[in-house]
């Protein structure tokens, strides 16, 4: 991993973003995280209290980036000591944005996801549309993708994770076990 680029993407984080270990921000999060989600969903309130109830107890971050974020990528969240990431915005990653399951990583994006590759096994909700350029794809059966928007990508292949979307659908080429996608 390049320190470099970690320090630079950091640097990009917190300029405008909130952490929760230096206490700029607090358990108050929680409900207004949950005020984004256009409906009410319990596997994702559950996948947000459970993100958030172990803030206190973690050595990594949580954040809260106020704006429009813009990233070369994001595939490093545990190497830069970051748990969760809420971007009260749009996140827009140049290449990949990658989340982990073990221990599980939490991506709120209330706005427009857009990047070149998303992997995730982690928890990932985006309240407006995810465009993937390229491909997008679900790893281990833990933690779940939430988009009240559409999607849109090259290449899907969920794997064991679970995809619950709520627009349209655009996949140029589905592979895999969709039978997690939308609970059918």
């Amino acid at each position: 991993v390049d320190q470099e680029m970690l320090s630079e993407i950091k640097n990009k984080l917190y300029k405008n973003g909130k952490s929760y270990l230096k206490g700029e921000i607090d358990d108050s999060i929680e409900p207004k995280v949950l005020s984004f989600l256009e409906n009410e969903n319990q596997s994702i309130e559950n996948f947000i209290a459970m993100a958030f109830g172990f803030m206190s107890e973690s050595e990594k971050d949580t954040v809260f980036y106020e704006g429009d974020l813009h990233l070369d990528n994001l595939n490093w969240l545990w190497e830069l000591g970051i748990d969760n990431l809420v971007v009260n915005g749009d996140l827009t990653v140049d290449k990949g944005v990658s989340l982990y399951h073990d221990p599980i990583n939490l991506v709120f994006v209330n706005g427009n996801l857009t990047a070149n590759d998303v992997v995730t096994s982690g928890c990932l909700v985006v309240t407006k549309n995810l465009k993937v350029n390229n491909c997008l794809l679900g790893f281990y059966n833990h933690g779940m993708a939430m988009i009240e928007g559409d999607v849109s990508a090259k290449f899907f292949n969920p794997e064991e994770h679970f995809f619950e979307i709520a627009g349209e659908i655009d996949f140029e080429c589905a592979f895999g076990n969709t039978w997690r996608l939308n609970n059918n």
